[in-house]
């Protein structure tokens, strides 16, 4: 029971993963040792998850994962993976936060080409139009490998990347750089 655990927190951080050919160091999942944590990013979100794979700690390529659920070491051939310790937010700066139910239908966004822009306002209220009180707008098809799943949304300013904690696993956080329009 606990390997089929581990393989769907594995999963869920695999598709944080660039999927784009010329962004190869993003193709892989890695293990931060200084945030004891399984990292992936794709350049706009970046998810960190503190649970039980951190005991592994070995990088590897996400997209061979997804496949066929081999753990393939990952070789960045002289290349360093992004500094991901500067994405993680100092929570103590959010001054706003609620909880949210991330709708099961973002799911399918991300088969969309063009950004599915949701805004938010200060209580949580999620608008696919804009309006007066919206604070942030985000890309929903950027929380797809999250659906239906209840989480923590933390806000600090509307160009300041938003943070998100899974309520039933506080060790998953997950940050998601805002729309600016």
């Amino acid at each position: 029971m606990a390997k089929i655990y581990l393989n769907k927190q594995i999963e869920r951080v695999c598709k944080f993963t660039s999927d784009d050919e010329t962004r190869y160091q993003l193709k892989a999942c890695h293990y931060s040792k200084d945030l004891k944590a399984l990292v992936a990013t794709d350049g706009h979100r970046a998810i960190f998850d503190k649970s039980s794979y951190a005991e592994h700690g070995i990088d590897f390529k996400s997209d061979v994962y997804l496949k066929t659920g081999e753990l393939i070491n990952f070789d960045y051939n002289g290349s360093k993976y992004p500094h991901v310790k500067m994405f993680y937010p100092d929570l103590s700066k959010y001054k706003i936060s609620f909880d949210f139910q991330i709708p099961d239908y973002v799911k399918i966004l991300s088969k969309y080409k063009k950004p599915v822009i949701g805004r938010f306002n200060a209580k949580g209220a999620l608008a696919l139009t804009a309006y007066d009180d919206s604070i942030i707008s985000l890309d929903l098809r950027l929380l797809a490998p999250i659906n239906d799943t209840l989480v923590t949304v933390f806000i600090k300013d509307a160009s300041s990347p938003i943070f998100i904690r899974l309520k039933d696993e506080p060790e998953v956080e997950i940050v998601v750089m805002p729309c600016r329009a």
